[in-house]
């Protein structure tokens, strides 16, 4: 086993698709936001239930807050069989709007998953201090949007947004990161679902823990993932923004973890996003990785490999100084064990590299690298996926703050990458993306977000 795909229906920076059989990938990413995911996040593509509990007939009595707590977790689907006679490519992109009075889908965080048990891929979407759902149609339509809000205090910058069971009931719950009352604080806004399209209101299902950040260094408009740290069977939340964050599950709660230590240089490396692997390092335990830089004395990157200790905590780091700001987690190379590829968005040399995983969990900085001429940015969004039909690992990226600029990388499925070719979308400023089979066609769609509205490129064969 080279790697076990830990996200479970999230997305910091953005995003991962575990779901994808393309190059042999099983890495699972969140996004960005960030999750991105992701990067305000990004979530999986699962398009469909196995019928425990999340068909829409409520799978467990709506008034237990508990719901089922683990005794019928969300199982998602095997994704349908994409196959194409010839080639297949990202085809014109569609505006999807907000509801009224707003034209919105989001902004700062996107997620996928089945949230009405129906088979069809919905989405959820952050802006401020919104959050919507969208849900899906299964022909790339999608309902009109509804409003999720949180009823029990005012929220400001609700930011990454995953989607997971996280009452173990067999249906899919919204979670968002925002901050409260104009203070350094963050809290997890979990929004349960009742079954039938309608979620309770955030922070009254459950009690948590506000999370002072002042002074950790931790800011609201980062990205998240979503994985089981402790073994309980349900999904904890690692927050990256800055500085990295755990919110740890239980059963009635969602309760603050420890501020995660790495080596920052005191301070001078900065935390971009993280993923949340389980590596092949003697365990099944997950472990995180964390990409950070620094501008002092000179720009730097750096990836921090931390080993998960099973309660939520991380130790012995290994670190693997390079040129980048942001990682994403996929397998690029089709050898089984999952690889980070890494961007780069300092003016005039922009690029993007890899660090090859070997089959024991190290990495190994690759000296291939695809230099870009998109405008810089310092804040980009890339995401992995299938988007041609060939088996290989392919990267979408979105660029510029103002006038984005979209190019799709090709893979070779052996580290290596095409030239960037550029493609539309119907937004305008660079946005935080995931990938799902929205038309359940088998093939990888595209979905990005800026916060005035959302852009779906559906992959066509030709």
């Amino acid at each position: 086993m080279a790697l076990v795909a830990l996200a479970c229906a999230a997305c910091i920076l953005p995003s991962s698709e575990d779901d994808e059989d393309s190059g042999g990938s099983s890495a699972a990413q969140t996004g960005s936001g960030p999750g991105e995911t992701g990067t305000g996040g990004s979530g999986e593509g699962d398009s469909g239930t196995d019928g425990s509990g999340a068909d829409g007939s409520g799978g467990t009595d709506s008034g237990n807050p508990a719901g089922g707590c683990g005794s019928a977790p969300y199982v998602p689907p095997a994704p349908a069989d994409g196959t194409c006679a010839g080639s297949a490519a990202l085809g014109s992109a569609t505006k999807i709007a907000g509801p009224g009075g707003f034209s919105s889908a989001g902004g700062t965080g996107v997620a996928t998953g089945d949230l009405d048990g129906d088979g069809h891929v919905d989405f959820a979407a952050t802006e401020n201090n919104q959050l919507l759902l969208f849900f899906g149609n299964g022909d790339g339509t999608f309902s009109e949007a509804m409003q999720l809000l949180s009823v029990e205090f005012t929220i400001f910058n609700v930011a990454p947004v995953v989607i997971a069971d996280f009452n173990g009931d067999g249906m899919l719950d919204v979670a968002a990161t925002g901050g409260y009352g104009g203070t350094d604080t963050l809290y997890p806004l979990i929004w349960l679902n009742n079954g039938d399209r309608s979620f309770g209101n955030a922070n009254q299902d459950h009690s948590y823990d506000g999370v002072d950040t002042h002074g950790d260094g931790i800011k609201s408009d980062g990205t998240a993932t979503v994985a089981d740290l402790d073994g309980n069977d349900l999904p904890d939340i690692v927050y990256c923004g800055y500085g990295v964050k755990v919110f740890m599950s239980s059963c009635d709660a969602i309760t603050t973890g420890t501020v995660v230590a790495f080596n920052d240089d005191g301070g001078n490396y900065i935390s971009r996003n993280c993923e949340v692997l389980t590596l092949d390092d003697g365990d099944d335990i997950p472990d995180l990785i964390i990409q950070s830089y620094t501008f002092s004395p000179d720009y730097m990157g750096r990836t921090a490999v931390l080993h998960g200790n099973g309660d939520g905590s991380f130790s012995n780091e290994v670190d693997y100084d390079n040129f980048a700001e942001f990682a994403v987690a996929a397998d690029v190379d089709a050898d089984g064990a999952v690889d980070l590829v890494l961007h780069n968005t300092r003016e005039n040399n922009e690029k993007l590299g890899l660090l090859a995983g070997k089959p024991d969990g190290t990495f190994a900085l690759s000296p291939t690298t695809v230099e870009l001429t998109a405008a810089s940015s310092d804040y980009p969004t890339f995401v992995p996926g299938d988007f041609n039909g060939d088996g290989n690992i392919d990267i979408a990226m979105a660029d510029g703050l103002v006038d984005m600029t979209a190019h799709l990388i090709r893979g070779n499925g052996d580290g290596t990458f095409e030239a960037p070719t550029q493609f539309s979308t119907a937004i305008t400023s660079s946005p935080v993306m995931a990938v799902a089979d929205f038309n359940e066609d088998g093939l990888q769609d595209l979905l990005g977000s800026d916060g005035q509205d959302a852009s779906l490129s559906l992959s066509q064969c030709h």
